[in-house]
C-alpha cells in the first residue's frame, strides 16, 4: 500500500510538476514586469499635466498658483541617465539667471542610483545651481555617499557629506542653504541626515547661471533614474521638506512664492515652474515601468 502511493505521487509530480515549474517561472516574470505592483494599473499623471502659472511672467509671484489636476500623482515617467554619456542642463546664453542664482537655495530630487563601477565618481548627481553644485561620491558598487558644495568669490567652502546611501533603492534628496545662519543641511527621506555650518552671510556665486542635472558635457555622469527636482530660492524650513517627501515622488511645488525651477523630468526636461527655464539633453530616456520598484511613503 505504501510503495503504491508513493509511485502515485511520483506519477503526480512527473505528469504535473514541468505545468507547476511553469507557473512558478510565469509568475516570477510578471513579478519583475510589475505586474503586482499597486501602482500598474493606478492613475499616473502625463507630462505637463499641473503646472505652475505666473500671469504676469518669469520672476514674477503675483498671483501666481497651479493649474491642472495638481493632486500629487505618481508620473508617468522618469528619466534614465546612462552612466556614461547623459546630461541635461539648463542655460540663458551665459546670463545670469535670477531665479537660479539666489543667496539661499533648497533643491529637492527623487533619485534611483544602479551599482556604481568600483570607485566611480559621479559629479552634478543632484544639481549644480549657479556655482552650487552636489555630487555623488561612490565607494563600492551598492552603496553611495552625497556631496554638497557651493562656491563664492573667494573659493569653495567645506562640503557637506550624507550617510551612506544604496543602489537600487528610491531616495527623496533635499539640499537646504541658508546664507543667513550659513547652515547647509542634506535631507533623506525628509530627514536630516547631515549638517554643517558655514561662513554666514556669503552669497553663493551666481556663476553664469546654470544649472546641470544627471551629469556634465565634461564626464562624470549619473547611471539611474531621476524625477522631479524642485529648485527654490530660500532656505525651506524642516516640516517644509519632510512635508515633500511625505508628498511622494508626485509632490507639486510647496512653495510657490520661492520655486525657482520644477522638472519633474515626466517625459521632457521642460520646466514647469512657469520660468520658463527649459532644459536640453544629451542621450537621456524616458521610462514608464520605474515605479516596480518604488515604495510609496
Amino acid at each position: 500500500m505504501h510503495a503504491s502511493r508513493l509511485q502515485s505521487a511520483m506519477e503526480y509530480l512527473m505528469t504535473y510538476g514541468w505545468a507547476i515549474l511553469l507557473i512558478v517561472i510565469v509568475l516570477a516574470v510578471l513579478y519583475e514586469l510589475g505586474i503586482f505592483s499597486p501602482f500598474t494599473f493606478a492613475s499616473k499623471a502625463p507630462p505637463g499635466s499641473c503646472q505652475v502659472y505666473r500671469p504676469y511672467g518669469p520672476n514674477t509671484t503675483d498671483y501666481i498658483n497651479t493649474e491642472g489636476p495638481c493632486n500629487g500623482q505618481i508620473p508617468e515617467f522618469v528619466a534614465r541617465f546612462n552612466g556614461v554619456s547623459s546630461y541635461a542642463s539648463v542655460s540663458q546664453n551665459g546670463v545670469a539667471t535670477p531665479a537660479l542664482s539666489p543667496n539661499s537655495v533648497t533643491v529637492s530630487e527623487w533619485i534611483y542610483a544602479l551599482p556604481f563601477a568600483s570607485g566611480q565618481v559621479t559629479e552634478y548627481m543632484a544639481a549644480k545651481v549657479g556655482s552650487w553644485q552636489a555630487a555623488i561620491l561612490s565607494s563600492s558598487q551598492d552603496s553611495y555617499t552625497y556631496n554638497a558644495v557651493f562656491y563664492y568669490a573667494g573659493g569653495p567652502q567645506s562640503p557637506v557629506t550624507s550617510r551612506t546611501l544604496y543602489t537600487g533603492t528610491w531616495y527623496n534628496i533635499a539640499f537646504e542653504y541658508n546664507a543667513t545662519s550659513g547652515v547647509e543641511r542634506i535631507f533623506v527621506n525628509g530627514t536630516v541626515s547631515a549638517a554643517t555650518t558655514l561662513t554666514p552671510n556669503t552669497p553663493i556665486e551666481a556663476g553664469n547661471g546654470i544649472a546641470a542635472f544627471g551629469g556634465s558635457e565634461s564626464g562624470f555622469s549619473f547611471d539611474g533614474y531621476v524625477s522631479n527636482i524642485q529648485v527654490y530660492n530660500t532656505s525651506l524650513d524642516t516640516n517644509s521638506v519632510k512635508a515633500l517627501y511625505i508628498a511622494g515622488i508626485g509632490s507639486d511645488p510647496i512653495d510657490l512664492q520661492h520655486i525657482a525651477g520644477w522638472w519633474p523630468m515626466n517625459g521632457n526636461l521642460n520646466d514647469y515652474s512657469g520660468q520658463g527655464l527649459n532644459a536640453t539633453g544629451t542621450a537621456i530616456a524616458y521610462t514608464g515601468t520605474w515605479y516596480n520598484s518604488y515604495t510609496a511613503p
